[in-house]
């Protein structure tokens, strides 16, 4: 959500909004920074519960901002808790009804539709997953698809080093050990770019396969580099193994380059940004032989190949345009 939230406010400064950004910092200590115009208020924080920020979210703090519009960002439930208490104007953005582990996302969804049903504010989700699974709890919302600032639109003819190339973090539910499976009786190579803390479980079950030569972990990229990254290989693939992803930003820089996409079936958002025999092909969650199936049909299908690069070029400049998205945004907000 990092990436959309920045991309957002610096879309609403472009506009002529005054815009400030309230998140949670990763230590126990405010900070104020201004990064490319948007002022971003860093809220102290203590610890995590379940993967869940604590944060010190303060009522006074908030108010001393003076904010005409309230736009609140979920899931947070903390900050919803503290926020809701607020006598501003609120609009909610839901980005995923999937906090964590099954029982604590139970208790959560049950809180956030009772928050949405009590407060009547306006509701923008950025799939219609959402939008659907909200109208069959009585509660209407609007969609509005994420888009990114990136790089232009061109027809790269870079060397392709790489045959797949992952761009995200290294935790669970990302399904990175069932991308390394996949390939481990394939002749395929894997640009992974991102960190996090199955790093090291990832580097090992690479070096237990035999398959460091072709398998490749460069930490996270952003900018030219990530650019280049993405340049430089053949294929996007996502094979998360949850709804925890919500979206997947990540594959719009690779349509942005002309990537197909290999995907996993999930109820979410992703399925809505890759559309199966259009922009690439989707594989079964937690299903290595599924996945290699796709990587093996997409990667030697040269006429498919091409379609689908041309498809990816054609759908970000319709449905995922981000000064139209900027728009629509303000739109919905009746700025």
């Amino acid at each position: 959500m990092e990436r959309a939230l920045q991309d957002l406010a610096e879309g609403f400064l472009k506009e002529g909004f005054d815009v400030h950004v309230v998140v949670s910092h990763q230590k126990n200590q405010l900070q104020v920074d201004v990064v490319n115009g948007v002022t971003v208020h860093r809220m102290p924080t203590i610890g995590r519960f379940f993967n869940l920020p604590i944060t010190k979210w303060s009522r006074s703090y908030i108010k001393g901002l003076s904010p005409d519009i309230l736009n609140i960002h979920l899931p947070n439930p903390i900050a919803m808790g503290v926020f809701n208490t607020l006598d501003f104007k609120k609009i909610y953005t839901l980005h995923t009804n999937r906090v964590s582990s099954p029982i604590v996302n139970f208790f959560h969804n049950k809180y956030l539709l009772w928050t949405l049903k009590k407060h009547k504010s306006q509701v923008i989700v950025t799939s219609q997953y959402l939008r659907q699974w909200l109208k069959r709890r009585n509660i209407l919302s609007e969609t509005v698809p994420l888009a990114i600032q990136s790089s232009p639109m061109v027809k790269n003819n870079n060397v392709k080093k790489y045959d797949l190339i992952f761009v995200g973090r290294l935790v669970k539910y990302k399904g990175i050990p069932i991308l390394i499976k996949a390939l481990k009786d394939t002749d395929k190579s894997l640009l992974i770019v991102g960190d996090g803390p199955k790093k090291k479980q990832l580097l090992k079950l690479i070096k237990s396969f035999g398959i460091q030569h072709r398998v490749k972990i460069v930490g996270e990229k952003r900018g030219e580099a990530l650019i280049k990254c993405i340049d430089e290989s053949r294929v996007m693939v996502l094979p998360s193994i949850n709804s925890s992803e919500a979206f997947g930003l990540c594959l719009l820089e690779g349509m942005r380059r002309g990537l197909p996409l290999i995907t996993t079936r999930l109820d979410s958002g992703v399925r809505e940004v890759n559309t199966v025999g259009v922009t690439g092909l989707e594989a079964l969650p937690k299903n290595a032989n599924s996945l290699k199936k796709a990587i093996m049909e997409i990667l030697e299908d040269d006429l498919n190949y091409e379609n689908y690069s041309k498809n990816c070029y054609s759908r970000m400049s319709t449905d995922f345009c981000f000064n139209g998205y900027i728009k629509s945004y303000v739109e919905k907000l009746n700025l």
